[in-house]
């Protein structure tokens, strides 16, 4: 029997953000910082630059301050890497930083996602 459910089990694609979609190394963090232009909710906050490569990238960052349990800074990455991941202005070439400025401990995530959606939207109209 466990041969069978084995066999009958298909892997699911996977979800994950592929490496070359994501800011990794501290200086390509800071080159974006660097540009100061960016882009403010109530709660989020969106820094973006050029993209020396010709699709876009993502780096998220969640303080400590803004949310102290692991478990919420976690939530906040995965929301923001899922908005980009259906974001239509993947193939710009922009480099996006995206930051919670607001605690997360009152926050609605499904308020929070819409928020997220409307600043990659204006960043798309920016960078055309």
């Amino acid at each position: 029997m466990k041969n069978q459910a084995s066999k009958l089990s298909v892997s699911a694609p996977s979800r994950r953000l592929e490496k070359e979609a994501k800011l990794c190394k501290t200086d390509e963090f800071s080159s974006v910082f660097a540009l100061r232009r960016a882009i403010s909710g109530p709660r989020v906050k969106i820094h973006f630059g050029q993209s020396p490569l010709p699709h876009a990238r993502l780096g998220v960052v969640v303080a400590k301050r803004q949310a102290k349990r692991a478990v919420d800074r976690n939530r906040f990455k995965r929301m923001a890497r899922e908005a980009f991941r259906h974001w239509t202005g993947r193939e710009n070439a922009v480099d996006l930083i995206v930051r919670l400025t607001a605690n997360a401990p009152g926050l609605d995530w499904h308020t929070l996602r819409e928020e997220m959606n409307q600043l990659l939207h204006k960043v798309e109209t920016r960078c055309r």
